[in-house]
């Protein structure tokens, strides 16, 4: 069977993606939501070489995150550990499943 990449990968943006990163993260990193240019969705998306990202622009965030309500959920909630997000987007990917 050809293999593909893209078969085995979660895309980019998606909250699937944005999971699948948190779960190579240290747990108890703290991660400061309210700064603009290092919340951990910046984060995210810059190491996937996504350079040109703030937290209140909209490239690729509304992309990863379908409504601003999940992002909140997921990225605003305290306590802001990437162990916590992680455990938070996780709950919300099944949520989105279920529904």
């Amino acid at each position: 069977m050809l293999y593909r990449e893209q078969w085995t990968k979660p895309e980019i943006y998606s909250l699937e993606g944005f999971i699948a990163w948190l779960e190579t993260q240290p747990g108890d990193i703290h991660y400061d939501w309210m700064d603009i240019n290092h919340c951990i969705a910046c984060q995210y998306l810059r190491s996937r070489g996504i350079s040109d990202v703030r937290s209140d622009s909209a490239i690729g965030m509304h992309q990863v995150f379908p409504n601003l309500h999940i992002y909140n959920e997921v990225c605003a909630r305290e306590p802001w550990t990437f162990e916590a997000a992680l455990h938070r987007a996780k709950i919300k990917l099944e949520d989105i499943k279920n529904n």
